[in-house]
């Protein structure tokens, strides 16, 4: 079992993904920008998760897990439109 994760130390049996940080200045310009310049609260959320999808899927293609167990919903969301 490997736990994939966003930030923090690397321990035994874990990866660190590289991702843009939700508080971050980018992930909340990004997420203003696609809101039309409306910053709504939470769009830098969704961007945060954006960006660990796409670096969470390559291991998800490789790695072809019987079972992915995440706690946030916009992945799940992206994992069900890719796997569809």
């Amino acid at each position: 079992m490997t736990l994939f994760k966003g930030g923090g130390p690397r321990l035994l049996g874990q990866r660190v993904l590289w991702n843009l940080p939700w508080e971050g200045w980018l992930a909340r310009h990004i997420g203003a920008w696609s809101s039309l310049g409306d910053p709504i609260p939470g769009r830098g959320y969704f961007v945060e998760q954006l960006s660990f999808f796409c670096r969470f899927l390559p291991s998800v293609v490789v790695g072809r897990p019987d079972i992915i167990y995440f706690s946030d919903k916009n992945l799940g969301d992206f994992l069900w439109r890719w796997r569809r």
